[in-house]
């Protein structure tokens, strides 16, 4: 990985941004690095919270940290959210779709590179690439450079991003301790991720890890039908199945039979359907309770 520049933050304080190229990934990346407020000993480390999505969350995941500590309801700690570069040739949306998810998808593909009018094939599942720069060539970088402890570590994604912090879960356990999956996109591939859990379940051993899985109650009154019905119908009729009315919670308690194997192991894992909240309003609430219970899980949750 290249550092490109080094830049502070306009809207954060004590907060850096990094524009970097990646050895792997054929794109320029902006990561939002945060640290905690205030003074501390020379030798303290701080944990870290990994966010993918900054274009969203470069704000929301560094303040929701911020304002729990502050409150003393979490310890202080770091947030780096990963996004892209302004400059990039793609669109955030393409980019992300590309890299968050951890399966092809021809069929979401070609109805995807068709609704943007795109001369090329869009591709996806690239999650694997993705994941191994975050662990291999950013977290160096970031441990070199800051007072951090990556034995307490964290991965946050929502939508596909949650998706990703499955996958990443299932496939490099050992990176992160701690992994919040707020609305998982589990519709992805014909749920292939789950399908994923019950092969690993059933072959490996469970990691020493805390896992939190959440969804809107509200989740199946879902926004994407009224976008899709904008569309022009011979496209709508090209969008896979399962995308407009997604069973976020239905998918979540498969997950969780799925992963029952690791409970008996080592593997505390809570699920949770927050009430009143939507696919987009849930991502607020779900930090707050995700990051809560992987600080303290068995205390705040009776585990």
């Amino acid at each position: 990985m290249r550092i490109l520049e080094k830049s502070p933050c306009a809207f954060l304080s004590n907060c850096e941004i990094w524009r970097v190229r990646p050895d792997t990934i054929d794109t320029e990346l902006q990561i939002f690095i945060v640290g905690p407020e205030g003074s501390w000993p020379e030798e303290t480390r701080f944990g870290v919270t990994f966010a993918t999505d900054a274009e969203q969350f470069g704000n929301m995941v560094p303040n929701m940290v911020r304002t729990l500590t502050t409150f003393g309801d979490v310890y202080p700690s770091y947030t780096v959210s990963i996004g892209y570069a302004p400059t990039s040739a793609q669109a955030y949306s393409v980019q992300r779709t590309r890299d968050l998810t951890p399966t092809e998808w021809p069929a979401y593909s070609a109805f995807f590179t068709e609704a943007l009018n795109e001369p090329t094939v869009l591709p996806t599942g690239k999650a694997l690439d993705f994941l191994n720069f975050i662990i291999d060539e950013l977290q160096p970088e970031l441990n070199a450079a800051y007072p951090i402890n990556l034995q307490d570590s964290t991965l946050v994604g929502h939508d596909l991003g949650g998706l990703f912090t499955l996958f990443a879960f299932l496939n490099r356990p050992e990176a992160f301790q701690n992994y919040l999956a707020i609305s998982p996109a589990l519709w992805w591939a014909e749920s292939a991720l789950i399908n994923l859990a019950q092969d690993t379940t059933a072959s490996t051993l469970s990691p020493k890890s805390k896992l939190y899985l959440c969804a809107g109650a509200l989740e199946a009154q879902h926004p994407t039908k009224s976008l899709v019905s904008a569309l022009p119908e011979d496209l709508q009729a090209k969008l896979p199945q399962g995308i407009l009315r997604p069973d976020i919670a239905g998918h979540i308690h498969r997950l969780e039979a799925a992963l029952a194997p690791w409970k008996t192991q080592g593997l505390t894992l809570h699920t949770a359907t927050i009430p009143n909240e939507t696919q987009g309003s849930v991502i607020g609430s779900g930090l707050s309770q995700g990051l809560r219970a992987l600080n303290s899980l068995t205390e705040i949750y009776g585990g």
